[in-house]
């Protein structure tokens, strides 16, 4: 067994190429070629600096940084 550490597109490349037998990645796929098996579900965390939390209610930064991540 060989493990190889690769950004995420060239794992799935990889795999469609049969040059990986298994890959792990982050993040969904939608490919009908490839199946796929969640592993974990990530919980994210929102990390901000004091001034920012202290400028905006935590329900305001949640709804306003949350859009980036979907």
């Amino acid at each position: 067994m060989k493990l190889v550490s690769s950004k995420r597109d060239e794992v799935i490349k990889g795999i469609e190429s049969n040059k990986y037998d298994i890959g792990i990645i982050s993040g969904e796929l939608r490919n009908n070629e490839i199946t796929n098996i969640v592993i974990v579900e990530e919980n994210m965390v929102l990390v901000v600096s004091k001034e920012l939390f202290a400028s905006y209610p935590e329900e305001q930064l949640l709804t306003k940084y949350r859009k980036t991540f979907k």
